[in-house]
């Protein structure tokens, strides 16, 4: 078990571009996101209406050159033992881009399951040691 960490963390470590304090105004919305994880208050969600024949694979690829230029998507928070926080930006990070067709969904039931889904990702929680 001990390797397998050291491992991961290894592997972690040599991901990491920089490293760098929070700002006082992230410190405090950090305590706020943590003392309050389910209150979705500093979550922003992003949806788009895209035509039927979207290249998703196109799509996605220009999201990958997005995470790539700015670091913002790329950076985590280290909660662990130290007194104080720390972002750090990786090289590298995971993504997925969630694509919904509901060009044969009527218009009422498209209202009701868009106010669903906005609310069910608001409310679900954020992992800040994850970008």
């Amino acid at each position: 078990m001990a390797i397998t960490e050291n491992r991961k963390k290894t592997s972690l470590q040599k991901n990491v571009s920089s490293v760098y304090a929070l700002s006082a105004l992230q410190e405090g919305m950090l305590f706020e996101s943590l003392r309050n994880q389910d209150s979705g208050v500093y979550i922003t969600q992003m949806m788009l209406t895209l035509p039927a024949n979207v290249n998703e694979e196109a799509l996605s690829l220009a999201w990958s050159d997005v995470i790539d230029h700015f670091p913002v998507f790329r950076t985590a928070f280290s909660l662990g033992n130290k007194a104080k926080p720390l972002q750090a930006v990786l090289k590298t990070v995971e993504f997925s881009v969630d694509i919904e067709n509901w060009c044969d969904v009527k218009e009422q039931e498209k209202s009701e399951r868009l106010t669903r889904l906005v609310n069910e990702r608001k409310y679900k929680g954020f992992d800040f040691t994850q970008a």
